[in-house]
């Protein structure tokens, strides 16, 4: 836990005036899927504290469609990285659009030079973020940014403008209708209720990924097992690896390549997920479906506490060696997800499960 005599503030320009609310608050959160699940503590905390005011999250184009029917968020904006708000141009035509909306705080949960230019171009009058941009922020959280857990920096941003919230855990919502949608489309697959175990063995950094052979192992033990089902989740990056073990297991449901709103629909219907540090796992967290997190090269620390939550990691002692993950492991042994046996796993997965 940090403590918020740690944090180093900067309080030149505008303050907030403490009588008046203000009426658009904005965050950017450009980074990847599963930093915006773990923003979402900070929404709600704004939509309690200023609850007459219009909540915009700008975001990649995967992440906020992940707040389609998030309760306190009011309108998202797409940053497209790659397509029309690719290099400076781009950057400053999204820029303009979100000065626009005449946003009265700017919010940068993410610690990069796009968003303190967005920061400001904005014309917030108060605009906090991380890091030393002082032509950027009004208000600055100093504090080494990895030292604070991924759900507790948006309220050490509101720290530094003097707004006190308490912790809350990470929330997605889907209402009941797409609930019954994800349902019926696996029915449609021949599921028949059993408890079913959704599983995303994809990550972005190959480091984070259980070995292709460790979750053919743990299929081939819940099929033993032939009391739960499994449904295969994955992107087009994952299509290869799903094939093939779809091709060993014919069995499971393949869902690869679903878009994120059916794929969160279908997790409501899931009694665990299983997967590594990615997205889909922090998804099913923010869902409220019980998780076990495959653990090997990032720290625990930034993931912070969670009821709902089974870690299995070997603790070894090169672990973590990466914040985020990596292409390849830097002892050429990948020891840490190479090791983590399909029998440890499926024995976690067991006792979570009913028998």
């Amino acid at each position: 836990m940090y403590h918020p005599h740690e944090m180093q503030t900067s309080t030149a320009g505008n303050c907030l005036d403490p009588l008046r609310d203000p009426k658009t608050v904005l965050v950017a959160q450009l980074a990847f899927i599963g930093d915006m699940v773990f923003a979402t503590p900070l929404f709600d905390a704004i939509a309690e504290r200023w609850p007459g005011a219009r909540l915009v999250v700008v975001g990649r184009p995967a992440a906020v469609k992940l707040l389609s029917a998030h309760p306190a968020v009011g309108m998202t904006l797409e940053y497209d990285k790659h397509g029309v708000h690719r290099g400076l141009t781009g950057l400053w035509s999204l820029g303009r659009a979100i000065r626009g909306l005449t946003p009265d705080l700017f919010i940068g949960l993410s610690r990069s030079q796009r968003t303190s230019i967005l920061a400001r171009i904005s014309g917030a009058a108060v605009r906090v973020g991380f890091g030393s941009g002082r032509l950027a922020y009004t208000h600055r959280v100093r504090q080494a940014h990895r030292e604070i857990p991924f759900a507790e920096r948006g309220s050490a941003l509101l720290r530094a403008i003097g707004v006190e919230v308490p912790s809350r855990p990470l929330h997605l919502e889907i209402d009941i209708a797409a609930r019954a949608n994800g349902r019926a489309r696996l029915e449609a697959l021949g599921w028949r209720g059993r408890p079913l175990i959704a599983v995303s063995p994809g990550a972005h950094y190959a480091t984070k990924r259980w070995p292709p052979s460790h979750v053919s192992d743990f299929l081939d033990r819940v099929a033993a097992h032939d009391r739960w089902d499994v449904a295969l989740y994955g992107g087009p990056e994952e299509d290869d690896l799903i094939d093939r073990l779809v091709q060993a297991h014919p069995w499971v449901l393949d869902r690869r390549s679903l878009p994120f709103a059916e794929t969160m629909e279908e997790f409501c219907s899931a009694s665990l997920h299983l997967g590594g540090d990615s997205g889909p796992t922090h998804i099913a967290r923010a869902l409220g479906v019980p998780a076990v997190l495959l653990l090997g090269p990032t720290p625990q620390h930034p993931l912070g506490e969670d009821s709902g939550r089974t870690i299995v990691s070997l603790n070894l002692e090169c672990q973590p060696c990466s914040g985020s993950g990596d292409a390849k492991c830097p002892l050429d042994h990948h020891a840490c997800m190479e090791r983590l046996s399909a029998e440890l796993v499926f024995r976690a997965v067991s006792e979570l499960l009913p028998r």
